[in-house]
């Protein structure tokens, strides 16, 4: 029998069995689980091993055939899963791309050497064709725990369940139950010869911030923006105390008087602002050396209060900031920097671009992934990357649209991360030896920019 004859006679009876054939309707219709992810992994895995089992006695190139089944199986599980993974993900309301776990080579290979294996009888090779069903549902197992690792990387909570037949052994049946990702033993992701363990994960609704380990339960799809919280003048200044840094300028730290005219009053539209509302924008932009304030407030069109809207921006089109009463002088700062970046032109600046670049991999959309908006009952898609100079996940934000189809294959520009500034320039002022140990190259570029700054006006 040639590998062409058992690879026809192993799709048609993956093609007709009527199990098979049920989940591939409900995966069609959008109604498949998790667990029928798995059960359509075993059963192919099962019709592989049979058949190869019965001819690998027959087989010129037992080898050659055996690893190339075993990557048509792989093939065939990480197809549906990824189906089942999308529906699943849809009706969550998570705008994230399944992923696909390396092809095992490695495993692969060994196992299909040792069916060449001269020393053993026939009877034992045939045992050992029949224990590839192991191998390739080990297939699910990969993707099951590379898209746990990865989306709980990306701030969901995710939590891997190991369930039994019910007729199992004892180390199975110690291994069972259902472990929150990153406290599971290792083991859980291991079977042995003829295991029918089933290995599945799932998101919970609860969020997790990966840098500041916040936890906050998620919004379900569709749900709309929920109802704003109402202060009184006394919860407002409180929470405004809490929150609002505690920083000095330059000049404070060396026990001089700054003498500059370098207060909220120099933007457009602040002589409209509430009182209470310009002290503390004046306090949080007093860390700016008072030529880049001057600077700043000709260039960016004007400062507005819009009250409940619980975030702020800042309008490239229009240079305007728009700020809520909440949050507008925690947040200043960082929406100074988007136009401290267009006021200078830094998005066309090579030497900023390679700084961005530096550390990053732009070579396609594989690794990003869509996280709940900070403030908003939205997405916005992040790049997610393990280099030590990012000070927070927002600071990889992507701007643009996410491509239709080749994401695997097309680079992300690197003009997209308009947050590299803002965030960077905020750290700049608000933790400078954080931004100096984790990102050096930006705070010496910023730290240039800024002294100019501070020794001329022009």
């Amino acid at each position: 029998m040639t590998g062409e004859e058992l690879k026809a006679i192993i799709a048609e009876r993956i093609e007709r069995d009527p199990r098979l054939r049920k989940i591939r309707a409900k995966t069609a219709k959008g109604k498949a689980t998790k667990a029928d992810s798995f059960t359509y992994s075993r059963i192919c895995s099962e019709i592989m091993s049979e058949e190869l089992a019965k001819a690998v006695l027959d087989l010129d190139d037992r080898e050659g055939i055996c690893a190339a089944l075993l990557r048509g199986n792989y093939e065939e599980i990480m197809q549906t899963a990824d189906a089942i993974q999308r529906s699943i993900d849809e009706k969550q309301g998570i705008h994230m791309q399944p992923r696909r776990p390396a092809f095992p080579a490695e495993r692969v290979q060994q196992i299909a050497h040792s069916l060449v294996d001269p020393t053993v009888p026939d009877e034992k090779i045939v045992r050992r064709a029949g224990s590839t069903a192991t191998v390739a549902m080990s297939f699910h197992d990969d993707f099951v725990q590379e898209n746990a690792r990865f989306r709980a990387r990306a701030g969901l909570k995710c939590y891997i369940t190991r369930t039994t037949d019910g007729d199992c052994c004892k180390w199975c049946a110690e291994l069972a139950g259902r472990y929150e990702y990153g406290e599971e033993p290792e083991e859980v992701y291991h079977r042995h010869d003829n295991c029918d363990c089933t290995l599945t994960f799932e998101n919970g609704r609860q969020r997790k911030d990966v840098w500041s380990k916040r936890e906050w339960e998620a919004p379900e799809a569709d749900a709309g923006a929920g109802e704003p919280v109402r202060l009184t003048a006394e919860q407002a200044a409180a929470k405004e105390a809490e929150h609002l840094p505690k920083r000095l300028t330059p000049d404070a730290r060396n026990g001089t008087i700054n003498a500059e005219n370098d207060d909220i009053s120099l933007f457009n539209g602040a002589s409209s602002l509430p009182k209470k509302q310009k002290k503390s924008l004046d306090e949080a932009i007093s860390v700016i050396p008072a030529p880049l304030v001057k600077r700043l407030s000709q260039f960016v069109s004007g400062i507005r209060i819009e009250e409940g809207r619980r975030y702020s921006s800042y309008n490239r089109e229009t240079r305007e900031i728009i700020l809520d009463s909440a949050t507008g002088a925690g947040s200043i700062i960082h929406e100074l920097g988007h136009a401290f970046g267009d006021m200078l032109g830094l998005y066309q600046n090579p030497e900023f671009l390679t700084i961005i670049e530096d550390g990053l991999d732009l070579s396609s959309w594989g690794s990003v992934v869509s996280i709940p908006h900070p403030h908003k009952n939205d997405y916005i898609y992040v790049l997610q990357s393990d280099s030590p100079k990012i000070i927070s996940q927002y600071q990889l934000r992507i701007y643009g649209n996410y491509p239709e189809s080749g994401w695997d294959s097309t680079p992300i520009p690197i003009t997209a991360f308009r947050e590299y500034i803002s965030v960077g320039f905020d750290a700049f002022f608000s933790d400078s030896e954080l931004l100096k140990q984790k990102d050096p190259k930006l705070f010496s570029f910023l730290e240039a920019l800024i002294n100019g700054d501070t020794s001329s006006e022009n």
